[in-house]
């Protein structure tokens, strides 16, 4: 069933033009797309109204951030230099695998990431984030 020649031969070719009309529509759209996957998003965190609970008072391990940005495990602050030594050291004298970091709200975001940083580079793999429950 080809199509009808004005010399009445049958000749059967496909049509391309629709299929390339629809790669380049779907061209540009990509392009004009992969700026904004690429690209920080402002962002504006939610407050959460109910997080996991995790009992600070027992036998976690808390690393905490006050808004000076002095670090402390416990109640004893630890300086710059030991406080990854410590750290570790109190991983390896118990079963816990997690490290909690508990940081003031007023503490620069670059500090707590770097921390952050710092304990997942000495190879610890668990790190997770305490907040407070919004009421």
């Amino acid at each position: 069933m080809g199509m009808q020649s004005p010399n009445n031969k049958s000749f059967s070719e496909i049509n391309v033009t629709p299929l390339v009309d629809v790669m380049l529509v779907l061209l540009i759209v990509f392009m004009m797309a992969a700026p904004l996957m690429t690209t920080g998003i402002d962002l504006k965190l939610p407050k959460t109204k109910k997080v996991a609970s995790v009992d600070v008072a027992s036998e976690q391990l808390v690393l905490s951030i006050d808004k000076d940005g002095k670090l402390y495990i416990k109640e004893s602050q630890l300086s710059e230099q030991t406080w990854i030594r410590e750290l570790k050291t109190r991983l390896k004298d118990s079963s816990r695998e997690v490290v909690y970091v508990r940081a003031d709200e007023n503490v620069l975001y670059g500090k707590v990431a770097k921390v952050i940083s710092i304990i997942k580079t000495e190879g610890i793999a668990k790190v997770s984030l305490i907040t407070e429950n919004i009421q």
